[in-house]
């Protein structure tokens, strides 16, 4: 249950007050070196990289290579503009929890390795089942 607390809370997008973005890129015909530019000067736009980097560290780490002059196919550069588009537009226009976007890993670990078996075969993990799921929401509404 949601009870009043008495308080105001105020959401806003939260980036720089002297903000300005450069124009968008044409992304109707293949401008691979106006991308590049365009990709640069918003990789440069004053705490956009570094809110972008914990959220989506894959994509940080395409722009970093496609701006130090890896070799990439137009198709490929033009979905990592869009996806630079998006989070620009999400950063410039959605409330976003102190200045991050939500869900953003607080470390990165090694990635979880597949128990195997004896034979070399993967091992399977038991999937809960309704009794299970059943504990857990008991227990969550007792808890409330």
């Amino acid at each position: 249950m949601f009870h009043a607390a008495g308080t105001a809370l105020i959401r806003a997008a939260a980036y720089p007050d002297d903000l300005v973005l450069p124009s968008w890129p044409n992304l109707t015909a293949d401008q691979p070196t106006e991308w590049l530019e365009w990709l640069q000067e918003v990789w440069a736009l004053p705490g956009f990289a570094a809110t972008v980097t914990p959220a989506a560290p894959d994509l940080a780490a395409q722009i970093t290579r496609a701006l130090g002059g890896e070799v990439i196919r137009t198709r490929r550069l033009r979905r990592l503009v869009e996806a630079t588009i998006r989070y620009l537009l999400r950063w410039t226009t959605r409330a976003t929890p102190f200045g991050h976007f939500a869900g953003q890993p607080v470390g990165r670990g090694r990635r979880p390795v597949p128990r195997r078996r004896s034979n070399g075969r993967r091992a399977g993990r038991p999937a809960p089942d309704a009794v299970q799921y059943r504990r857990v929401v008991l227990g969550l509404l007792w808890m409330a």
